[in-house]
């Protein structure tokens, strides 16, 4: 219990413990398109989903779109995500509120088997994204964000944003890029201490092909570079989808022993969309994360 719930602090509300900077809740997976194709979805198409990881990628082919997505790693630990987006001719507007929530965390003054309390930690990020298509498949976004953290009593707000840019089908068909830089911005000090945003850069590419008529073959790799932290992540993604209804997805983190592989199902009837993602966890202590996401689209 106790080195659970430590990896889950670590990892979720604090990052690594050499790192420089915190609230990694901003770069954790929040809907099981984005979990099962590892952070490399917003080269396969366009959603809100895609907003955390470059804006300009948000626009899909629906004038409204609407999704609420759940993820539970352990039974302790609740991520909610709700997102919504109108488009209109060569303009944009899109909404997101994701919220994590941690119970059960033991207190202690002194290593101890026996915890003297309980208490709970929570995250919030509200965001407003705008995106602006441009002549030859090239679009570009900003994302506006309000962040709240809560752990037991201390808690601390801040502002970020995030600007992208990017091609579809611009050098050559089926082509994707992608390039944004993600959370710039400040956080007030929590239990007296401050600390940085995790700022980075991401950049992707991905090509996508059809073949025997109906289904269709994408590849992405996506790579981020966490500019405080001074390191890189290599992220890549596969979807295989059967005449747009029914897909397919399997993701690789490089480099991350804790979960390294992620694959995921989705399917779309008339409006209704639905997807799951599923993440084993190397970790015996810690729980595989389930994923589920329902949507509803207006063409």
């Amino acid at each position: 219990m106790i080195r659970r719930l430590s990896v889950l602090l670590t990892f979720i509300l604090s990052g690594l413990a050499a790192a420089d900077s915190g609230f990694y809740f901003l770069r954790t997976e929040k809907t099981p398109f984005t979990i099962s194709a590892a952070q490399t979805s917003y080269l396969f198409h366009g959603t809100v989903q895609n907003a955390g990881l470059n804006p300009a990628s948000a626009f899909s082919e629906n004038t409204f779109e609407g999704i609420a997505a759940y993820t539970s790693p352990e039974e302790d630990e609740n991520t909610v995500s709700i997102s919504s987006s109108y488009t209109e001719d060569i303009t944009l507007y899109g909404m997101a509120i994701d919220y994590m929530s941690v119970t059960g965390l033991e207190g202690r003054e002194i290593p101890s088997d026996d915890p003297l309390y309980e208490f709970e930690a929570r995250s919030l990020i509200a965001s407003f994204t705008y995106g602006r298509k441009f002549g030859n498949g090239l679009t570009a976004g900003i994302t506006a964000k309000y962040l709240f953290e809560k752990v037991e009593y201390e808690d601390s707000y801040g502002f970020a944003g995030s600007l992208g840019i990017f091609s579809e089908d611009n050098l050559i068909e089926g082509l994707r890029m992608g390039l944004a830089v993600n959370n710039i911005g400040i956080m007030s000090e929590l239990d007296s201490e401050k600390s940085d945003l995790p700022l980075d850069a991401v950049f992707g590419a991905g090509y996508g092909m059809n073949f025997a008529d109906d289904f269709r073959f994408s590849l992405g790799n996506s790579t981020r570079y966490l500019i405080n932290d001074e390191e890189t992540e290599n992220f890549t993604g596969i979807e295989l989808g059967y005449q747009n209804k029914a897909f397919v997805r399997f993701g690789y983190r490089a480099g991350n022993e804790g979960q390294p592989f992620s694959a995921g199902l989705g399917f779309a009837v008339s409006n209704i969309n639905f997807d799951y993602s599923y993440t084993p966890f190397s970790e015996d202590e810690i729980s595989d994360i389930h994923a589920f996401s329902i949507g509803y689209a207006v063409k």
